[in-house]
């Protein structure tokens, strides 16, 4: 599950490990704590791959490109005849898509 960064407390594992400029920081299974939170946040990380953790809400995860669009398209399908609706749908994929693609750049 990947997790904003401020979002992930000391405890949760790496799924992946962490990488800055070709180095490796942390390797998969490290358990993070408040020191290499700190030093994630410092090398300007904003996403990391964590382990499953039931502890996560479904709003503190970041979603796939595809799984973002197809809930958008679930929230909205009763609403597809309405231009003010079809609007405010297109105009909250374009700045959430934005911002998924900008995470995706900086990893």
């Amino acid at each position: 599950m990947r997790v904003l960064t401020p979002l992930v407390k000391p405890g949760q594992r790496l799924k992946k490990p962490i990488m800055s400029g070709g180095q490796l920081l942390f390797g998969a299974g490290t358990e993070m704590s408040r020191r290499y939170l700190r030093v994630i946040h410092e090398e300007g990380i904003r996403v990391v791959d964590l382990e499953p953790d039931p502890h996560v809400s479904d709003w503190e995860t970041v979603p796939s490109v595809d799984q973002y669009v197809r809930g958008l398209d679930e929230r909205f399908i009763h609403h597809q005849r309405n231009r003010k609706m079809k609007a405010l749908k297109q105009a909250i994929k374009d700045v959430y898509l934005d911002f998924l693609f900008e995470l995706e750049s900086k990893e």
